[in-house]
């Protein structure tokens, strides 16, 4: 039996007259979108077996237009057999289309956002280049070329946060752990001291926004690269050691090293160079804290909570 809505929808929709007796899930699979009907006629049998179904069918018009219809059947049991089965059907076609082309214009902001993340990376990577190509143009001035590198490793670190979020799936977030991974690797790299100090890694995964992410990255780097440029004087060797946790919304950083530790009498307040001066600028736009300790080398703990 049928209600006489749903022989009108039939009629109008594919051009059948269903009456009492027809083959109705033979006629139905007949309809379905490409190579939807053995799936669509394996749901009735199951439904036939006793387990009830909800599923969408997309189905082929007379027109040769999509329709979408959401199907709920309910197996009748007699005596512990099913005797029939309740079918509800809706038309959810302008439901579907309306979210179909949401999800397409979502993909489109996706790829036009991850074009958006690369095109910075390069640009600042541009950016990075033209800095070394300023050193060959210094002479041998220590002090410039240490500003000169300092500024190209803050503009790379930047660089990293982009090309981490494009190479992402969820481009909301970066993951800290791999940043910081690859980020210790290239600070490294680049103070180039020749193998004798390690890089000692225990990071959780942390996912930040980019709010958080840029400002940590470059908290970071100024931290790391404390540490290569003054706790291992001539050649010396040492470790430096990074960690990441999280515990609930509060996110956990420890960067330490065994190296010579503070000078006597060092005063932050006093003593700090540009570079800590920036790393409390960033702190404060984290709300975070940052405790310091100079003995047995320089150990930094920075606490802040995640922004959901």
């Amino acid at each position: 039996s049928c209600n006489e809505r749903f022989k009108q929808a039939i009629r109008s929709d594919f051009g059948v007259e269903i009456g009492i007796g027809d083959a109705f899930v033979a006629e139905d699979a007949n309809q379905a979108a490409g190579s939807n009907a053995t799936r669509y006629t394996s749901i009735y049998k199951a439904a036939l077996k006793g387990k009830p179904q909800q599923f969408e069918a997309e189905l082929v018009n007379r027109h040769g237009g999509t329709i979408w219809v959401q199907n709920f059947l309910n197996p009748i049991m007699v005596d512990g057999k099913v005797q029939e089965l309740s079918c509800l059907a809706y038309h959810i076609t302008d439901r579907k289309e309306a979210q179909m082309a949401m999800e397409r214009n979502l993909q489109e902001k996706e790829v036009l956002l991850k074009e958006v993340h690369h095109r910075v990376k390069n640009n600042l990577q541009i950016v990075s280049s033209i800095f070394n190509l300023q050193t060959a143009h210094v002479g041998d001035d220590p002090r410039i070329l240490g500003l000169l590198r300092d500024s190209r490793d803050r503009i790379r670190s930047m660089s990293f946060i982009h090309e981490s979020l494009y190479q992402n799936n969820d481009l909301s977030s970066v993951d800290l752990a791999e940043y910081m991974q690859g980020l210790g690797r290239n600070l490294m790299m680049s103070y180039s001291l020749t193998g004798k100090v390690r890089l000692d890694t225990d990071l959780q995964r942390v996912d930040l926004v980019l709010d958080q992410a840029i400002p940590c990255g470059l908290l970071l780097n100024e931290l790391i690269s404390n540490a290569l440029k003054h706790a291992f004087p001539d050649e010396r060797e040492g470790v430096i050691h990074m960690g990441l946790r999280s515990d609930g919304n509060t996110v956990t950083i420890t960067l330490k090293d065994d190296g010579v530790g503070l000078p006597k009498g060092f005063n932050t307040a006093r003593d700090a160079n540009l570079g800590l001066e920036l790393v409390h600028t960033l702190v404060e736009q984290l709300d975070g804290r940052l405790e310091m300790s100079g003995d047995n080398g320089v150990s930094y703990l920075l606490t802040f909570e995640r922004s959901k």
